[in-house]
């Protein structure tokens, strides 16, 4: 699944700044807003939050007047759905040619990253 630069702004937000939490737009708003060097209008972080949800990235809950939303992915489970993805795409559209592209890629990486990688992915599912 791919992401836009906003939504994964908003996507890395959420991950990072409030660790499962329920949010509003307003919320993510200001969390962006206070670093951004140009800050991002009510309804452009309505307008992606709208578009994650219906991505079936958040959940969203009526609360009085307005939504809350969280995620309902972790960061490492998305990734791991996207690279799938991606994955499994490039093998239907070329078969043993993108398995063995694959491969190659993942000679040339370092061992050791790869070995850090790993941990990470067994951390994940624990």
């Amino acid at each position: 699944m791919k992401l836009g630069d906003l939504e994964k702004k908003v996507m890395n937000t959420i991950w990072n700044d409030l660790g499962g939490q329920s949010f509003s737009v307003r919320d993510i708003m200001d969390l962006l807003n206070y670093t951004a060097p140009k800050q991002y209008a009510y309804n452009t972080i309505l307008t992606v939050i709208t578009h994650l949800y219906q991505k079936d990235l958040l959940r969203r809950e009526k609360s009085g007047k307005t939504f809350t939303y969280n995620a309902k992915l972790s960061r490492e489970l998305f990734v791991a759905k996207a690279s799938r993805a991606v994955f499994d795409q490039m093998r239907r559209d070329y078969g043993n040619l993108a398995i063995a592209h694959f491969a190659h890629i993942v000679e040339d990486i370092d061992p050791a990253l790869l070995a850090e990688a790993q941990k990470e992915i067994d951390n994940a599912q624990q």
